[in-house]
Parts: structure tokens; sequence; C-alpha cells
């Protein structure tokens, strides 16, 4: 989809240069993933490949990627703090048990909730069923009746959806993403545990707020991570009463 600006005074060399690192830096490269060769890329953009080479060359040089004969190029694995892991074995994550039972203050939680409906359920983390805009979404959903295949979408999530997204995070939140670097997932949880088993090991540090959501801290002591709380005011967390140390760790795994 991307195209060079041959109008543009920036070196064309430059331009890819600049266009690879948005990409690995918005995830569409993770660490050590295979980048295309020189020549498919020269091809593929229309330019000589002694471009392309000057484009790899600059990447190289501030440490990004990383070339090897015979093995291609690739995205440095140390660069962006995080070194990807085998793919998850999730018949033996099934059959494991590898998360820790429910804490015994949760299941009491939800015994009281069940005798008293009455109590507020701080528990959990969700909206309170009178702030949900059911009336809305009803309102919506007969007006604009869902015609679409109903079976299996994108592994990475409805595409107008992660579109959505894009433009939300660039509005609303400052951050610059595309639509390939953001994946749906079903629920928070299942975005901690794809992190745990993707990006993290055993005794890796992160740094959470605290108080925290409570169903992140048995997936992130089931993982081994070692935690560190941070506390918050009314607006967000406060790193800085940890030291420079815990401000490194907060920099890197704040989740």
């Amino acid at each position: 989809m991307w195209k060079l600006d041959r109008q543009s005074k920036k070196p064309l060399y430059e331009q890819i240069a600049d266009h690879l690192e948005r990409s690995i830096s918005y995830g569409e490269f993770p660490p050590g993933s295979l980048l295309p060769s020189e020549r498919k890329l020269a091809d593929q953009l229309g330019v000589n490949r002694s471009t392309v080479i000057q484009a790899f060359a600059e990447l190289r040089s501030i440490g990004i990627i990383e070339s090897r004969t015979g093995s291609g190029t690739r995205v440095s694995k140390t660069k962006w703090g995080a070194t990807p892991k085998h793919t998850p074995n999730w018949s033996r994550y099934a059959e494991g048990r590898s998360f820790l039972p429910n804490l015994p203050f949760m299941r009491r939680i939800r015994e009281a909730l069940t005798q008293n409906p009455s109590l507020i359920d701080f528990a959990s983390g969700e909206l309170s069923a009178d702030l949900a805009p059911t009336n809305e979404i009803a309102a919506l959903m007969s007006q604009h009746q869902y015609t679409s295949y109903l079976g299996y979408d994108n592994p990475q999530g409805y595409i107008p959806l992660r579109q959505a997204l894009v433009s939300y995070l660039d509005q609303y939140r400052d951050i610059q993403s595309t639509e390939s670097s953001i994946l749906i997932t079903s629920g928070s949880q299942q975005s901690l545990y794809l992190i745990t088993q993707c990006l993290l090991s055993p005794g890796d540090a992160v740094a959470i707020e605290d108080p925290s959501y409570c169903y992140s801290l048995p997936i992130f002591q089931s993982a081994g991570l070692r935690l560190f709380r941070l506390p918050v005011d009314q607006h967000e967390f406060i790193p800085t009463t940890f030291g420079p140390y815990t401000r490194n760790i907060a920099s890197r795994w704040f989740l």
C-alpha cells in the first residue's frame, strides 16, 4: 500500500528506511522477523537495488536490523526490548492447567454477589449495567441490519474495527499505528495471556498500577513474573517514587 514520493526532496533510500523503521515500531515486523530481500524489495518499489542497499545500511547503522550471509536481513532481537518466543503450545496449556486457580477472596466475592444482588461489584472491572448503552445499541442494530458472513473473520480481527481503532488512537491517544499492527482479542485476559507467553519469560519484571485489574495478577504470578506496583493518584500512575530503576521497567513493560 505504501508508495515512494518521487517528488519529495528526501532521497529515496531515506524514505524506504523511514518506512521500514515505522513498520517495525508498529509491530508489523516483530523482533527477529525476516525482511524482504534487497532484490525483491527493489522490484516491489520500482527502484534500483543499490537504493535498498543504502536503506538497509542506514537501519543497520542504528541497530534496528541485522544481516548475516545466507540468513538474510532480520529485525534486531534486542533493539526493541523483546525477544520473540516460539508459538505457545495451546494443547499443553489446556491439559496442564498452567494458570493458578482463582484466589479464595475472589470466590468469596462471587458467592456474596450471588447471595446479595444489591452489592456493587467492583471485582470484575465490568461496566455497571445501568451505564451500558443497551438502548442505543439496540436502535443502531434495528436501523442497520447485519447481513455479512457470520463465519470466521480475519485472524487479526474485523478490518473496519481495526481501522477505526487506528483513527481513535491517533486522535485521542496520540499513538501512531496501522491496522496491520493491531490484533483484536476476545478480552483483556486473552491479551495478557498472549503478552506473557510471547513477550515475557519467568523472572521478567512487569510494572502495574496499584490497585490494578485483579484478574491480571494471577496470570502474571502463573507466568513467574516479578511485579512492581506503581501507586496512582486521581490522574495516572506515579513511577517516580520508585527511582530510576523502576522508571526504566515502567517505560518498558507498563501494562
